[in-house]
């Protein structure tokens, strides 16, 4: 009978130290959702279907198709950088680009609810864009 109360007491003990090694555990951070987009300058060309009209100083933002994303993947971004960031490093990005902080934050917002989308900024004679 004393033999089952030690056992008893042995597993009592064990569950108790288990339980307080579970919750000690700090839970696992979630990562910060990524987004691929790809970076580019060009010269600007006031007969650009999509930007032709631009001002200086300005931007744009298009949301893109499937098949539009394809076509400038292909034949604008083909060798431009690529990139993997999160909303706060396109939030960075915009920042760079000039953007005020409302704008950067807005422009990342939207940028990460598009499947696709391209958004242009006009400095003088080069079009930054870039696209997701």
């Amino acid at each position: 009978m004393e033999n089952k109360k030690l056992w008893l007491g042995i597993v009592l003990v064990m569950m108790l130290v288990f339980g307080i090694i579970l919750t000690g555990c700090p839970a696992e951070l979630d990562e910060p959702a990524t987004y691929t987009v790809w970076t580019g300058s060009f010269n600007f060309s006031s007969t650009d279907s999509d930007f032709g009209s631009l001002q200086d100083g300005y931007f744009l933002h298009k949301e893109l198709t499937q098949t539009s994303f394809n076509w400038e993947k292909e034949n604008n971004f083909q060798n431009k950088s690529q990139y993997v960031w999160t909303e706060d490093q396109l939030y960075s990005y915009f920042i760079g680009m000039g953007f005020s902080s409302t704008t950067a934050k807005t422009e990342s917002k939207w940028l990460i609810s598009v499947n696709h989308g391209l958004i242009g900024v006009r400095e003088g004679s080069t079009l930054r864009l870039i696209l997701k």
